[in-house]
């Protein structure tokens, strides 16, 4: 299989001038076409730039909100071990029965810390691979404008 490279047509006088001027011979068009790709790349990085900040709002403010609901279900954590109520354990049966009241709420406020810490941090992790992810992006991008060059 062989391919056929194809010459473009040689011009001359007024016609050389401007392309001349122009920069429209083949080497002018390459390096046109990488000025454009080099362009096209850095508007990438700019715009990746602006997404790790943008990222980086929201996560903070995530992290915030996420903490507030820590700190809410911790205290509720600590209320329900708290919450015995004296009208409730009268006597062995009420005991009884407000006994596996009693650990219902707890493990259900344990449950509900345990899930926001957990939201927590998965939040973390997805940030910490979402900056390696744009960095490498750029990092990409940065290596193509090298070679580019």
């Amino acid at each position: 299989m062989s391919t056929k490279v194809e010459k473009s047509p040689v011009y001359t006088g007024i016609v050389a001038k401007v392309m001349a001027i122009l920069g429209l011979d083949e080497a002018g068009r390459v390096q046109k076409f990488f000025k454009g790709e080099i362009k096209t790349i850095n508007r990438l990085i700019t715009k990746l730039e602006a997404n790790k900040q943008t990222n980086k709002i929201n996560f903070d403010e995530k992290v915030s909100n996420l903490q507030e609901e820590i700190e809410d279900a911790t205290e509720a954590v600590e209320n329900a071990y708290t919450s015995v109520n004296i009208e409730k354990i009268k006597d062995n049966a009420s005991m009884k029965a407000f006994g596996t009241r009693y650990w219902s709420v707890v493990s259900d406020a344990e449950h509900a810390l345990k899930v926001l810490k957990e939201r927590l941090a998965d939040a973390r992790e997805d940030n910490k691979a979402g900056i390696k992810d744009g960095n490498e992006q750029i990092a990409r991008y940065k290596e193509r404008i090298a070679k580019i060059k």
